[in-house]
C-alpha cells in the first residue's frame, strides 16, 4: 500500500514537500532540544540503566520475553514499537553469523516489481569479524514533551578492530528473508518492491581510536530509480560530522555514542543480553563488551523531515541494522540483522451480508466490491484525498499503514441496500488503531429488502383453486405484521390492484400476512396457516433478497335471500325477490312447485344471509319451524 500520513483531526503534509522545505533551509533544524536531550533513552555508550536521564537498553531488555518476542519491555512512555534481534547462536565454533550476498548495496531496490530479487539474504559470503553483528535493537517513541517521533537504534559487534561502518534502515514495507531461496521478499505482496519512496537510512562511521573518537552520521531519504531494477537515489535530511551525543549542539536531529575508553573504565562493560567477543572462548558468553564494540544513536524524525510537532511521519514496518565495507553509499554490505518494526498499525474492515438484518455477523456471506473509507472531516462522505479501500473476495479491506489513534471508518452505501450494522442513522464506526500485528477489526452489515407477494381470486366453486373463468379480485386489503431482524415492529398494508396482485418490500424478519375479509364473502384458500382472527394467512421468516411469491387468497361470494311477505287479507303472494348480493336480482311471482302461496306467505318476510351461490327451493316446516334451504 502507499504510505499513509493522516491522523484524524491533524493536518496532513507531503513528505516530498517536507524534504524540499528541509533542503531549502539548508537542513536548518527546528529550535528544539537535541535528540540526546529528549530524556527518553540514555545515549551514553552502554546499556546500563544509570543516573542519566531516560531509560537505557538494559532496563528495556527482558531475558524471559524479549528473545522470543523480538520486542523490548518496560519502554518509555510514548513508545510506538520496538525490535530486538539476537543475530547469532553460541556453539563450540563461535557465533553463527548472518550473511549477505556480496552484490547487495544500499542504492539497490531490494526487490523489483514482479518479485524478481535484487537483494539476497543467503549464506553467500561471511562478514569479517569486525562486521559481524551479534545483537541489534531499536525503539520508536513519540515524545510526550514535544510530540516528536524519535527513532533509537543500538547494536554490538563480534570484534572491534579497525574502522566500523554501520547503517540502519527503516522500511515502510514489511520485508522478510525467505530462507528457502535466500532472497528478501515483500511480506505484504511478493510481487511488489521492498523499498518505497521515503524509506530512511541512517549511516554511521566511527573508528576504534582513543577517547574521544569521532562519529559521523547522516540520515538519508531513499527514492527509487527510473526502473525498479535501477539504483535509487538518496536525499540528505540530517547530517553531523561530529555526532557524539555528549557534544551534540542544540536542536541536532541525530547523534550517537560508542563505548569509548572513558565510558566506562578501559572501554569495557558487561552486557545484559547474550554477547560474545572475539577473544572470548567459543561457546561461552561473559557479556564483556570491549572498546567500540557497542554503538547506539537516535534520530529525531520529526525534526529531520521538518514536520510540525504532531504531524505524523511515514509509517515504517521493518528495521535492518547492517554493516558495510566502507563509508561509500555504493559500498558492499557485509552483515544484517532484520526485525519487524511497526511504527504504525493496521485496521481491517469486514463487509458481511446481514441476511436476517439483525446487525450481528452470524458467520454470514461476505460482500466484495464495497468501498470503505476513513472519514477525516466527519461528513460521512468519501471526499477527494480520503483514504479508501475496496473489499476483496473475502469481504475484507485492509488498511495496513495507519498512524496510531482514533479514526472514523465509513462505508459507501450502494443502491437498493440498507445498513443494519451500524443502524443508528450512520454509515460510520469508530476505530482505534494501535501498533501491532493484529489489525483492529471493524464490521459493516448490509441487507436488501425481501419480497412477499401473491394475488386474490374469486373461487366460485369453492375448491381452493383459480379455475378457468374465475377472475382476479381488485380492491382487497392485505396486511403484513411482525418484527424485523432488529426487533422493530412492522405493520404494512397493500390493496390488490386491477390484476388482483399485492406485494410487500420489507426488511428481513418474521411476519404474518392476512387478508381483510369483506362482507358477503367466504375464504376458500388457504385452508390452513396463520390465525388471522376469522381467516387464515401466511407466516414466514424472510431473509435478505428473498422473494416469497404465490401467497394467494381465494374467496367465494355469499348471498342473501329476502322473501317478501304476502297480502295479509288474501294470503296471496305479492312479490318475492332473491337478491344475489347486488349481482343478480330475481323476482318470483309464483311459488316454487309443491309449495302453496299460503305456505310461502307464512314465511313472514324472513331474510336469510350468507348463502352460497346456487339454486334454492324455499320450504316450510310446520307449525313454526324456520324454512330449510337445502
Amino acid at each position: 500500500m502507499s504510505v499513509k500520513f493522516p491522523i484524524v483531526g491533524k493536518k496532513r503534509l507531503s513528505v516530498g514537500l517536507a524534504l524540499l522545505a528541509a533542503l531549502l533551509v539548508g537542513l536548518t533544524l527546528m529550535a528544539v532540544s537535541a535528540v540526546n536531550d529528549e530524556g527518553l533513552v540514555e545515549l551514553d555508550g552502554n546499556v546500563v540503566d544509570d543516573a542519566a536521564a531516560g531509560t537505557d537498553w538494559g532496563a528495556m531488555y527482558d531475558p524471559g520475553t524479549t528473545p522470543s518476542t523480538g520486542k523490548l519491555v518496560n519502554t518509555p512512555g510514548g513508545t510506538v514499537d520496538s525490535a530486538f534481534i539476537m543475530d547469532f547462536v553460541l556453539d563450540a565454533s563461535g557465533p553463527d553469523p548472518s550473511y549477505h550476498e556480496p552484490s547487495n548495496k544500499d542504492v539497490q531496490a531490494i526487490l523489483a516489481s514482479g518479485g524478481s530479487s535484487v537483494w539476497g539474504c543467503g549464506p553467500a559470503s561471511n562478514p569479517t569479524d569486525k562486521d559481524d553483528i551479534l545483537n541489534a535493537t531499536s525503539v520508536a517513541i513519540d515524545n510526550p514533551a514535544d510530540d516528536h517521533r524519535v527513532f533509537y537504534v543500538a547494536g554490538d559487534r563480534f570484534d572491534n578492530s579497525g574502522t566500523a561502518f554501520l547503517g540502519a534502515w527503516f522500511l515502510q514495507k514489511s520485508v522478510e528473508c525467505d530462507e528457502a531461496t535466500g532472497k528478501f521478499v515483500n511480506a505484504e505482496d511478493p510481487t511488489q518492491p521492498g523499498k518505497t519512496d521515503g524509506d530512511i537510512l541512517v549511516l554511521v562511521n566511527f573508528s576504534k581510536g582513543g577517547a574521544p573518537a569521532n562519529i559521523s552520521m547522516t540520515a538519508l531519504r531513499w527514492s527509487p530509480g527510473a526502473t525498479d531494477e535501477a539504483a535509487g537515489t538518496f536525499t540528505p535530511i540530517a547530517a553531523s560530522a561530529d555526532a557524539r551525543c555528549s557534544v551534540a549542539p542544540p536542536g541536532d536531529a541525530l547523534c550517537g555514542e560508542v563505548n569509548f575508553g572513558d565510558v566506562p573504565t578501559n572501554g569495557t562493560y558487561t552486557s545484559v543480553w547474550p554477547f560474545q567477543d572475539k577473544d572470548t572462548p567459543n561457546g561461552t558468553t561473559n557479556g564483556t563488551v570491549k572498546l567500540a564494540e557497542f554503538f547506539e544513536g537516535g534520530l529525531d524524525l520529526t525534526t529531520a523531515l521538518n514536520l510540525p510537532p504532531g504531524e505524523p511521519p511515514p509509517c515504517f514496518s521493518t528495521f535492518i541494522l547492517e554493516t558495510r565495507s566502507s563509508d561509500s553509499i555504493t559500498a558492499t554490505l557485509k552483515d544484517f540483522a532484520l526485525g519487524s518494526f511497526e511504527s504504525c498499525g493496521p485496521a481491517k474492515a469486514i463487509k458481511y451480508h446481514d441476511l436476517n438484518a439483525n446487525g450481528v455477523d452470524d458467520s454470514e456471506p461476505r460482500l466484495s466490491g464495497w468501498t470503505i473509507f476513513i472519514d477525516e472531516n466527519s461528513n460521512e462522505t468519501l471526499d477527494a484525498g480520503e483514504t479508501s479501500q475496496v473489499t476483496n473476495g473475502n469481504g475484507e479491506a485492509l488498511f495496513d499503514n495507519l498512524q496510531p489513534g482514533a479514526y472514523s471508518f465509513c462505508e459507501v452505501l450502494q443502491a437498493n441496500w440498507f445498513n443494519s450494522d451500524p443502524d443508528a442513522g450512520t454509515l460510520c464506526k469508530p476505530v482505534t488503531v494501535v501498533v501491532g500485528s493484529t489489525p483492529a477489526e471493524v464490521k459493516f452489515g448490509n441487507y436488501q429488502n425481501a419480497t412477499k407477494s401473491g394475488y386474490k381470486f374469486r373461487d366460485d366453486n369453492g375448491n381452493g383453486t383459480q379455475d378457468a373463468g374465475e377472475p382476479r379480485l381488485s380492491g382487497w386489503t392485505i396486511s403484513l405484521t411482525g418484527t424485523d431482524g432488529l426487533g422493530n415492529a412492522v405493520s404494512l398494508t397493500d390493496t390488490t390492484d386491477a390484476n388482483g396482485d399485492y406485494s410487500f418490500s420489507v426488511t428481513p424478519g418474521s411476519y404474518t400476512v392476512c387478508e381483510t375479509l369483506q362482507t358477503g364473502w367466504q375464504q376458500t384458500f388457504p385452508s390452513s396457516g396463520a390465525d388471522c382472527g376469522g381467516s387464515v394467512g401466511y407466516s414466514i421468516t424472510l431473509i435478505s433478497q428473498q422473494v416469497d411469491s404465490d401467497n394467494n387468497f381465494g374467496n367465494r361470494q355469499l348471498f342473501k335471500l329476502i322473501v317478501i311477505t304476502c297480502d295479509t287479507v288474501t294470503e296471496e303472494l305479492v312479490d318475492s325477490t332473491v337478491t344475489l348480493n347486488g349481482v343478480t336480482t330475481q323476482t318470483i311471482t309464483t311459488p316454487p312447485a309443491g309449495i302453496t302461496e299460503a305456505q310461502l306467505c307464512g314465511l313472514g318476510g324472513a331474510s336469510y344471509d350468507n348463502l352460497l351461490a346456487g339454486t334454492y327451493n324455499p320450504g316450510v316446516e310446520l307449525p313454526d319451524l324456520p324454512p330449510l334451504f337445502p
